[in-house]
């Protein structure tokens, strides 16, 4: 993973899909799998393919400034922030906590 966050890299990687990366992030900070609250994996595909990103958990809270990366993440591809800058994000918040 730290060749794909390398700075040296940014060119290389600018089009990389951060979306599942996301995802497993707001996992971690939730101890919820993305779309829990849907029982079938038809349903799950059927609802991603519409373009529906999982919601934000309310228990336990999800710090406002990682809600705000996860969603930079899964904005389309053009419109997302350059890798270096989802990695200095990412190093601020392991250092400061927000």
């Amino acid at each position: 993973m730290s060749t794909l966050l390398d700075a040296s890299h940014t060119r290389s990687v600018n089009g990389v899909n951060l979306q599942p990366v996301c995802s497993h992030l707001r996992q971690v900070l939730s101890g919820q799998r993305p779309y829990y609250d849907i029982r079938s994996d038809h349903q799950v595909v059927a609802v991603i393919l519409r373009g529906v990103k999982p919601k934000r958990p309310e228990i336990p809270a999800i710090e406002d400034c990682h809600w705000d990366l996860i969603k930079e993440c899964w904005l389309e591809m053009l419109q997302r922030p350059p890798i270096t800058d989802i990695r200095n994000s990412m190093d601020r918040y392991r250092i400061t906590m927000c």
